[in-house]
Formats: C-alpha cells, sequence, structure tokens
C-alpha cells in the first residue's frame, strides 16, 4: 500500500463516514485491490450511527454478526484447547451479561 493514504495500513477497519455518519466495515485486501484497479469496492454497511453501532455490535446483542463480517463464519464460536472461547471480548461481554 502505499506511504500517501492516512490511517490505512490494508487491514481490515471499520470506518464512519463524516458525511452522513454511516459506519461501514472494509476488508483490507479489497481496498488494495481497489487501489490498483478502481472500480467499485465491496463495504458492508450497518445502516445506523456510530453511537448505536457500538451499542448494539461492540457492546451488545448483535455482536455475533459483527464477528461474523469481519472475521467470518464460526470466528464466533472458536475455542481454545481448555475448551474457552478465543474471543476474549465475546468473553467479557458474557460475564457482564451483555450477551
Amino acid at each position: 500500500m502505499p506511504d500517501d493514504i492516512p490511517g490505512f495500513l490494508g487491514e481490515p477497519v471499520i470506518r464512519v463516514d463524516q458525511e452522513d455518519g454511516g459506519v461501514y466495515y472494509l476488508n483490507g485486501d479489497d481496498y488494495a485491490f481497489y487501489y490498483s484497479h478502481p472500480e467499485e469496492i465491496e463495504t458492508w454497511e450497518f445502516d445506523m450511527g456510530a453511537v448505536e453501532f457500538f451499542n448494539d455490535f461492540v457492546l451488545g446483542r448483535r455482536y455475533p454478526e459483527l464477528i461474523e463480517v469481519v472475521m467470518g463464519p464460526d470466528a464466533f464460536d472458536r475455542r481454545d484447547r481448555k475448551g474457552r472461547y478465543v474471543d476474549t471480548w465475546r468473553r467479557l461481554l458474557e460475564q457482564g451479561g451483555l450477551l
């Protein structure tokens, strides 16, 4: 990736559109391809503002959907050798009664 793309290092990111306040996910590999081959890029629109996004997807009941979009199917349920969920944020949300 060129150094002149501010704040983007080719990894997956969740962004807030500064014009309309919408939240969307952008896969880093897709963006790298788009940069070299300008055409429409696929994004996942969360169709809500930043406050609602954090409330529902980061701190609440829709967190499993966020993980599926960003990490892929079955990522939410992956476990380590001790049987614990690999996703430590999931464990925190469950311990706090948010999931």
